[in-house]
């Protein structure tokens, strides 16, 4: 189990640690997150926070809570449960007057391959319900589901990952 406390962090200037978090696969892990004045490069007040309690155990994901506040005006939360059978769902929202700060968020600890989405993208709103389950017949794959809106309209998107790579989608 581990609990970090932070205060001060700029999510731009922090290196991608998906793969990190994608080696922790199979590992049995408790960890809780409190940050604090968090920014996202110049953008934004630097009163953000972040809030996050995560279980892994094995194969399973248990997301208590993860509750991004004001990280230069954009917010997100996400709680569920995903059991090493495969079965359940992680499921928030995203939202945010400008995408920017909370792709940069998820391209450090999800997947590198955000930083490519259009300028049109990052720089518009978002409002996005999100879920994530495990792909059917693929116990690595996660399926991640976003509606709403982003870059000036409406998406609906699907997308397939394994680890830290997308592997295919649908819009």
């Amino acid at each position: 189990e581990a609990q970090i406390r932070a205060s001060g962090i700029d999510i731009a200037g922090l290196p991608p640690v998906g793969t990190a978090l994608g080696s922790l696969r199979d590992l049995d892990l408790a960890l809780t997150l409190e940050a604090r004045d968090v920014r996202f490069g110049a953008a934004g007040s630097g009163n953000g926070t972040i809030a996050a309690r995560i279980q892994s155990d094995g194969a399973g994901l248990a997301v208590d809570s993860l509750d991004v506040t004001d990280l230069a005006g954009a917010s997100a939360t996400l709680s569920g449960r995903i059991g090493a059978d495969g079965t359940g769902r992680v499921s928030g929202r995203l939202k945010a007057p400008v995408a920017a700060p909370l792709l940069g968020l998820l391209e450090r600890v999800w997947v590198g391959e955000i930083r490519l989405l259009p300028a049109f993208l990052r720089d518009a709103p978002l409002d996005l319900a999100v879920a994530l389950d495990r792909e059917e017949g693929a116990s690595e794959a996660l399926r991640t589901q976003a509606k709403g809106s982003a870059g000036g309209g409406t998406l609906d998107l699907i997308l397939a990952s394994r680890g830290t790579r997308i592997e295919g989608g649908t819009a």
